[in-house]
């Protein structure tokens, strides 16, 4: 539950500034009832192979697992 105790934290802020920025007002609600999705490594791996094959590799981005 740390990713959303995180979100809690963080999200209202972001909404909050860039709401501001564009005179808006924002309003958020972090619902705890599910935990995240955590892809299986390889499967990843594979996906990616995959769109690299047939994408040019500038077009396929990976981001860094947290675990």
């Amino acid at each position: 539950m740390a990713l959303f105790d995180q979100l809690e934290k963080e999200m209202p802020v972001l909404a909050d500034g860039t709401a501001q920025a564009h005179g808006c007002r924002a309003e958020t609600r972090v619902e705890k009832f599910y935990p995240p999705a955590v892809n299986d490594r390889d499967q990843t791996a594979f996906v990616v192979q995959q769109l690299t094959a047939m994408h040019d590799t500038d077009r396929v981005k990976v981001g860094k697992c947290s675990t």
